[in-house]
């Protein structure tokens, strides 16, 4: 993606991003799209020197209360088998419900070499 549009993306008035740092290093991130009725937790991730030190489950509720504070009527976050594998059961001890499962077969295309 060119600069100027992930510039664009990212910068949009519906759209926050935070970083968490611990000693000063980044850790973690969570980025939310704001809508008039929702708030959906779009990306929510620590990076991997910090998964496994207990900072997801601060983490993760911080980034709800941060949620709520935009007063939507829910909130919205989606996972995917590249989650880590506790991650759905964090987002349930933490209120979260599965509405709707689904199956998506990606392919990736790479370059062919030369």
């Amino acid at each position: 993606m060119p600069d100027e549009e992930l510039s664009e993306k990212i910068n949009a008035a519906n759209i926050d991003i935070f970083l968490m740092s611990v000693n000063n290093s980044t850790a973690g991130y969570a980025e939310f799209i704001k809508t008039p009725d929702y708030t959906e937790i779009l990306y929510f991730g620590l990076l991997p020197a910090y998964i496994g030190k207990g900072l997801g489950k601060f983490f993760l509720r911080w980034a709800i209360g941060q949620a709520w504070s935009y007063g939507p009527k829910w909130i919205q976050l989606n996972t995917c088998q590249l989650d880590h594998p506790h991650a759905l059961e964090n987002y349930q001890k933490n209120g979260f419900h599965i509405v709707r499962t689904e199956t998506h077969q990606r392919r990736v295309l790479l370059p062919a070499h030369s």
